[in-house]
């Protein structure tokens, strides 16, 4: 997997080529072991941000794969990583991934990643299925 690739990608994206960016990235999660979270995490950050630019949700089944996925990828511990899957969650209004974040608050955790997290909630916080919320 290519970071610097996703990382170049132009900023605005049709929501056609970035299914099947979304779905490339979930088949070689499901199929390969050999890429860290923040590796994923990074990818799927980037996607998520082009995604927001078409300002059309994804589609259902899409978007509950892909949380799934974010998920999986949640490590409290890692600070990249969270700062990665809070914008996720946010870009693509992943209401289950968003609840994990959350829970994750009653944990001990480093000061860096709880006050990421609290930002996160209180930006999110009943408007977090919606990333156009205030656009509207």
């Amino acid at each position: 997997m290519n970071i610097e690739f996703y990382q170049n990608l132009p900023d605005r994206m049709s929501k056609s080529d970035l299914k099947i960016h979304f779905n490339k990235l979930l088949h070689l999660y499901n199929t390969t072991k050999d890429y860290t979270k923040f590796e994923f995490s990074e990818v799927l950050y980037q996607l998520s941000e082009r995604q927001w630019y078409t300002y059309e949700v994804l589609d259902g089944k899409l978007q509950m794969e892909i949380d799934k996925l974010t998920k999986e990828l949640w490590d409290q511990n890692s600070y990249e990583v969270v700062d990665n899957v809070t914008s996720i969650v946010a870009h693509l209004g992943l209401k289950e991934s968003y609840q994990i974040i959350k829970q994750s608050l009653s944990s001990n955790l480093d000061n860096n990643i709880k006050g990421l997290i609290e930002e996160t909630i209180k930006e999110l916080d009943g408007n977090n299925e919606d990333p156009y919320s205030g656009m509207n």
